[in-house]
């Protein structure tokens, strides 16, 4: 199917050029095994994947037998549904769980509560999550004879913020990102939890520390 349920500009969008094999590059693959085994984690039979990108993780899961509906702003990518992520054109609870990842950085940060409980009127489970993140983050794995893994991950507050330099915006099209100011990581999840979701998990992939993902429950 494809439904187009949107008329927007468009331009700040990745489009199909966009996901290249240098796209590919710098733990990103990595980073989709985290979007699979979050959505796989709610043993969902319907998903939702909001922006399509290179299909690769909705191809995954459709591999395993379980619906996948990819929706995109984006024409060009080719998605399910053409849609904005702020009017999902989809009943109540049409989905058991949703992903939204490295997504809402593309809309400015005063749409992100109206996106936010978009998602979760369509969830009826919940969403995997994931959005940029600069602040400094690191992970220590200690491992030992006889001895269970030990995995320490800890993140440095930013002191003082800076405001997000304008060539990362006309570079990659993020209105914002988290640890630039004025988005604090307090901030965002203030503006998750106000639209109507439980945090249930947060952890930065170890490859692609960038990625700071959310595992949400309904």
């Amino acid at each position: 199917m494809s439904t187009t349920s949107v008329q927007q500009d468009v331009t700040l969008v990745p489009g199909a050029e966009h996901y290249s094999l240098k796209y590919l590059r710098g733990g990103r693959l990595f980073s989709y095994a985290h979007q699979i085994k979050g959505a796989l984690s709610f043993e969902p039979q319907k998903v939702a994947e909001i922006g399509a990108g290179g299909k690769m993780v909705a191809a995954a899961i459709r591999s395993i037998g379980i619906d996948v509906t990819t929706i995109d702003v984006q024409p060009d990518l080719k998605p399910d549904v053409v849609a904005s992520v702020t009017e999902l054109p989809f009943e109540d609870g049409h989905f058991d769980v949703v992903l939204c990842c490295q997504v809402l950085e593309h809309l400015p940060f005063e749409q992100f509560d109206s996106a936010m409980r978009e998602l979760r009127r369509v969830a009826r489970k919940g969403a995997i999550l994931s959005l940029p993140d600069v602040t400094q983050s690191f992970i220590m794995n200690i491992r030992l004879p006889k001895i269970p893994n030990l995995s320490i991950d800890w993140t440095l507050p930013r002191l003082r913020a800076k405001d997000m330099p304008k060539k990362r915006f006309e570079k990659s099209g993020h209105y914002w990102e988290i640890g630039f100011r004025p988005y604090p990581i307090t901030r965002v999840r203030k503006a998750i939890t106000d639209a109507g979701w439980t945090i249930d998990e947060e952890w930065r992939v170890p490859e692609r520390r960038w990625h700071h993902f959310f595992r949400l429950v309904v």
